[in-house]
């Protein structure tokens, strides 16, 4: 059985340290858990499609693949979508974190230099 490669989240590189913040903060909006409820409710719904499906219906194996397809589709966008909120958020917390160390560090070299006259 082939083995299926981990998808990388949607644009890793390409996002703004901006951007980022701004999905972070989306994803702690109270509506954010909504948006998830409706994804949920969009792959169990696309599964049980496939479930319902009767196999006495004419053209059942086309209609079943076709089904699968389609919920297997729903399953890996909605995922692949939380999982790349969920990056770039993580992203944004270091990447704001290190950058407010470094500021720091540059501002106490700063105060150092003088304070000592140099």
């Amino acid at each position: 059985m082939a083995e299926e490669k981990k998808s990388v989240p949607l644009m890793m590189d390409d996002l703004s340290v901006g951007e980022k913040v701004l999905l972070a903060n989306l994803s702690l909006h109270p509506g954010y858990k909504v948006l998830v409820k409706l994804l949920d409710a969009a792959c169990t719904t696309a599964t049980q499609d496939v479930i319902r499906l009767d196999p006495m219906v004419q053209e059942y194996k086309r209609k079943l693949e076709y089904l699968q397809q389609a919920a297997r589709t729903v399953n890996k966008f909605s995922s692949l979508v939380l999982r790349s909120v969920k990056y770039h958020a993580e992203c944004a917390q270091y990447e704001t974190e290190n950058s407010e160390q470094d500021l720091e560090a540059r501002v106490n070299a700063v105060e150092q230099e003088l304070s000592t006259g140099q």
